[in-house]
């Protein structure tokens, strides 16, 4: 069963610093700063890191992690953490948009009540 409460403090975080929320990769690491979709924000949010050290590079440099220090893959972390099934997760961590991301984190709320 989904955790109510740790998707209402992912939707508050996200909701005060909207500039770290991207759909794009679970965690990004460039010189315009980072950014994390839903799985990377509910990770660093348990207090998490994101590792760093084995994330691939492009050829401008931005960094894109998918794993944890931990060793956990970021969305399998996240999908625990935040009580989710593996169709809850799928459809919540591989939304494209950041609307749409946060209609769902919305919508998880609700069903979790």
């Amino acid at each position: 069963m989904a955790n109510r409460g740790r998707l209402v403090h992912l939707r508050a975080a996200i909701r005060n610093n909207p500039k770290v929320h991207s759909q794009r990769s679970w965690a990004v690491q460039s010189s315009c700063g980072t950014t994390y979709c839903m799985a990377g924000s509910a990770a660093v949010l348990a207090g998490e890191e994101i590792d760093w050290d084995t994330a691939l590079v492009d050829l401008d440099g931005v960094l894109s992690a998918t794993e944890l220090k931990n060793g956990q893959e970021i969305d399998d972390f996240a999908a625990n953490w935040l009580g989710l099934t593996k169709t809850e997760a799928f459809r919540f961590f591989y939304c494209m948009s950041e609307s749409e991301s946060l209609e769902m984190l919305d919508d998880l709320i609700a069903a979790a009540d």
